[in-house]
């Protein structure tokens, strides 16, 4: 829902500056939609994730190293 809520948002803030811009009629398209947003769990990886990754032994030719 986050990601349609910020794409709803910017759809919003284009169509008003387009409104305003060419002096239209605004027919408040957005009117009773909200669009806010959900707090979400932070998945980034920690510290140890990153240690275990520095400490892997990949081989010579591998695409990774």
């Amino acid at each position: 829902m986050n990601t349609v809520s910020c794409y709803l948002r910017s759809l919003r803030a284009i169509y008003n500056k387009v409104v305003k811009q060419y002096d239209l009629e605004d027919r408040k398209p957005f009117k009773d939609l909200f669009t806010g947003h959900a707090k979400t769990v932070k998945r980034s990886a920690t510290g140890d994730d990153i240690k275990r990754l520095q400490a892997m032994i990949l081989p010579q030719h591998s695409p990774q190293t």
